[in-house]
């Protein structure tokens, strides 16, 4: 039988939440008094001047990728990451306006690549972003 819980399928999600919350202390050195911390976590405002300030956020597909790569439908992996960081940037009041995008991987598979690119940027038409840089 396929697992049907993150803890089937060898995800500890406590051990997830207590990396979280030792990496939000040892972080704290880093904030400042200006940074607007939101309700969630989902995303941090920064007031750039009186009448501007700037959202930032950055997510990942988490165990998704995992289905993804089975099925071979890297393009809607695609949509879907562009797709949770623009939604956690409006949960903050945010517009988001750009997109860049981190491809780490062990041995680079062109048409994975690919797949997963297109998806990206079929993510950014759809929400209106423009795909700025990124790192491979």
């Amino acid at each position: 039988m396929e697992p049907t819980t993150y803890s089937e399928a060898g995800v500890d999600v406590l051990k997830a939440d207590a990396f979280v919350g030792r990496l939000k202390q040892l972080s704290k050195r880093t904030e400042h008094q200006q940074l607007w911390k939101a309700a969630g976590g989902y995303a941090a405002v920064y007031p750039v001047d009186a009448n501007t300030a700037m959202a930032l956020t950055t997510d990942g597909v988490g165990t998704k990728l995992l289905l993804a790569l089975e099925l071979k439908q890297l393009d809607t992996i695609g949509i879907d990451l562009v797709a949770m960081c623009a939604n956690d940037l409006v949960c903050v009041g945010a517009r988001p306006v750009a997109f860049l995008d981190y491809y780490a991987v062990g041995k680079l598979v062109d048409e994975d690549a690919d797949q997963l690119m297109q998806g990206i940027i079929k993510g950014c038409d759809q929400a209106g972003l423009l795909l700025v840089g990124g790192e491979t």
